[in-house]
Parts: C-alpha cells; structure tokens; sequence
C-alpha cells in the first residue's frame, strides 16, 4: 500500500478477514453474530455486532467501507546495547531516557517500557481541523521515556487500530551505570 498523499485513506484495509463495500449497511456472511471493526472512507469507526446474516448497519451512508476482526500487531525489541566508557552495556543497569522512531505514513499506535504502560502517539495537531480524520504521519517522532533503571530495558510498540504502521527505524538515548 503506497498512498499517494497524507490523507489517501484507498486501499487501507487493516483488519482481518476483511470486506468491502459502500453505502449504510455492509455484509460480512462470514462473520454472522460478531463484533467486528470498521472503518469509514478511512476513518475507524464504532465496533458493532453482526446479524445473524453478518450485516452491520450504519447511521450514515460511506463511499468506501471496510469490515473485519480487528487484531493486535506488537513488537518488542531485544535489551539495548550501546556500550558505555567501561565497555558493554550488557548485564549493567541502564535506563532509555529518549526514544525516537522513524515512520513512513502511519497512523494511532501506543509504544513504551513495555506492553502495560504504553503512550499514546498523538495523531491530531492544530493543522488537524475538528471533524476531519488525521493525516498519515512520515518523520521520526520523538519522546521521552518513563521506564525506571532495569538490567532489560527495552521498547514495545504496539498497534491495535485499523490504520498503518510502518517503522522505518527506532533510536534510542539511554544512560548505563559505569
């Protein structure tokens, strides 16, 4: 998927045994008596539970619909390791102080220390006008962290939303005790 823009939202389709369609209603047969995920014109919408059939009706009427099982991408990276003036960092007590990460148009993901503290990536700016759906971010976010000093410190980042996630690359600052 290449957008051709920040805000071309055509063919994103993010979730699981997905289908399309357009209008105020959509059938997933497939899916009959199930809570499934959608978005709108590129925009994540409510959950709603299927009919028996597998339809889910909508309050308004969309160019392009997409239905599914919404699902869970997580990645944790190994300990960081860097070195420090006494030699590795391995086996030493250390804290990840920054983290930056490179995205190439991405969109609505959580990262942190670990999987049960995450920090939302916040996707609307003042450029961002109240009622349009955010725009696909390219650049390197950057943060600080709020992890303690661990022998393991590391990153996670997670997506759970219907939208892209492509990391280009992850850095991190971080202090090592001699």
């Amino acid at each position: 998927w290449n957008p051709e823009s920040t805000s071309d939202y055509s063919g994103q389709n993010y979730l699981d045994s997905f289908v399309t369609g357009s209008g105020t209603s959509i059938t997933a047969a497939h899916l009959p008596l199930t809570e499934i995920a959608l978005t709108g014109e590129g925009a994540e919408l409510e959950s709603q539970t299927t009919t028996a059939g597998g339809v889910a009706t909508l309050n308004e009427s969309y160019a392009a619909l997409v239905a599914g099982y919404p699902y869970t991408s997580t990645c944790e990276l190994v300990n960081a390791e860097g070195g420090n003036p006494m030699g590795t960092a391995q086996g030493k007590i250390k804290r990840i102080d920054k983290l930056s990460i490179r995205l190439l148009n991405s969109l609505g993901f959580q990262y942190g220390v670990d999987t049960s503290d995450l920090t939302e990536f916040v996707e609307r700016t003042t450029q961002t006008n109240l009622g349009e759906r955010p725009r696909l971010y390219s650049g390197v976010r950057r943060d600080f962290m709020d992890g303690g000093y661990d022998f393991d410190s590391s990153v996670a980042i997670e997506q759970s939303r219907p939208y892209p996630l492509n990391i280009l690359a992850v850095m991190m600052e971080w202090k090592v005790n001699p």
